[in-house]
Formats: C-alpha cells, structure tokens, sequence
C-alpha cells in the first residue's frame, strides 16, 4: 500500500536473499545475479531478485492503494545447516530516497512439526 501523500508512478523492489536460502519464485521477479550485503560485522553473499511495479494503465499509485507483489505462491525451503540467514530489501519509489529493510531467520537446525 503506498502510504505517502505523494503519488507514486512506479515502485522498484530489490530482495537479496542469503544464498544459503532457497525460494522458488517461479519467474514473478527478475534475477540480477549475486552481490555482497553487510549485515552487521558480517558480509553475506546474497542472490538478487527485482520486481517493477506500477499500474498497467500508466496512472501512479496513490496514497492508500493497495496492490499485490507476486501473482501466486511464493515457495521457501527452510535450511540444512543451524544459523542465521537474512533477507535483504530495497524499496525504491520515484521522487522519493529508498528504503531499507532487512530481515532475518535464526534456525537451530532442529525439525519443525
């Protein structure tokens, strides 16, 4: 949902995903490769995933317009090893700084149920 009072016209969000992490995106975003990110004193090797939002008729996204990010399921594999694992974004709309966000998984190796 945009929550500014400034229109949007479009929205750019880049994910890195720890590469130790497995998703199946089925072709909803671009992939751009690998890159490094900075988490903490730690640097992570992360795939990168891109998607382009706006509204089909070229009309921007206006305050309090909600819309979607993936056109079905998105699938996550929880991981083999103990560890932490982060996630990455990058929110970048027109006329606006980006935002940051990161997110991250501490797994103790232990079987869910």
């Amino acid at each position: 949902m945009n929550n500014s009072v400034v229109p949007a016209e479009y929205t750019i969000l880049h994910f890195f995903i720890d590469t130790r992490l497995k998703f199946r995106i089925l072709n909803q975003f671009d992939h751009n490769g690998t890159s490094d990110i900075s988490v903490g004193e730690s640097i992570v090797k992360a795939e990168i995933y891109s998607k382009y939002l706006a509204i089909p008729d070229q009309r921007p996204i206006l305050y309090g317009v909600s819309f979607n990010i993936t056109n079905g399921p998105v699938g996550f594999y929880y991981p083999k090893e103990p560890g932490t694992y982060y996630i990455h974004t990058k929110l970048a709309t027109a006329n606006m700084e980006p935002s940051y966000f990161t997110f991250f998984i501490n797994y103790d190796g232990k079987k869910l149920k």
